[in-house]
């Protein structure tokens, strides 16, 4: 299938979710504008309260108390926002945050993003050009995007070509990726994995 044919990944994606995702909708599933929250129940703009199931946080830590009494520090000295590069100028807080962060995770270099997105624009573009120095890039790299990956991941293959080559794939078909790496160690690259775990 040649470029002008090819579909780009929103459509395929688009394509795949949005009789599932209108159906939801129409079922009530999904969609719920919160009021307001204590632990896991909600409470919803139209009054009702149920349970939260769905939260991607890991650990809980956005309700604990000594957590938000630190943003509302945060925001009372810096406020809401400092909008600014980082390497210009930053909030005191930030470099509190990341040598806190170090420690906890054992001495590692720790850089705070303000969103996942974030960190893929800043980190796979670094990566690829072999700016890490604790993640040298020797040969070429060959990106493998699995199919699955945050829309954040995915509009970045554009930008990621720039560096190597971009595959979609599937992380859980094991004979599948076994080939494709078997074709990155035949043409010299170095492959890196791009998935949501």
């Amino acid at each position: 299938m040649d470029a002008q044919t090819k579909q780009d990944w929103m459509s395929v994606r688009r394509g795949n979710t949005t009789g599932a995702l209108a159906k939801a909708y129409e079922e009530g599933l999904t969609g719920f504008t919160v009021a307001s929250r204590v632990g896991k129940d909600i409470t919803l703009q139209d009054g009702g309260t149920f349970t939260e199931f769905v939260s991607c946080s890991n650990l809980g830590l956005e309700t604990h108390s000594a957590l938000i009494d630190a943003a509302h520090h945060a925001m009372e000295t810096s406020g809401l926002h400092l909008s600014s590069s980082r390497s210009a100028m930053r909030p005191s807080y930030l470099p509190q945050l990341e040598e806190l962060l170090g420690r906890v995770y054992r001495g590692s270099g720790v850089a705070v993003f303000t969103s996942t997105s974030s960190v893929h624009l800043g980190v796979l573009p670094l990566l690829g050009s072999g700016s890490l120095s604790r993640y040298p890039v020797k040969k070429r790299i060959h990106w493998l995007m699995d199919k699955t990956a945050h829309a954040s991941m995915q509009v970045l293959r554009g930008i990621l070509e720039q560096f190597g080559s971009v595959s979609r794939v599937e992380s859980t078909n094991s004979e599948s990726l076994t080939t494709v790496l078997k074709d990155c160690t035949d043409k010299g690259e170095t492959p890196v994995l791009v998935c949501c775990l």
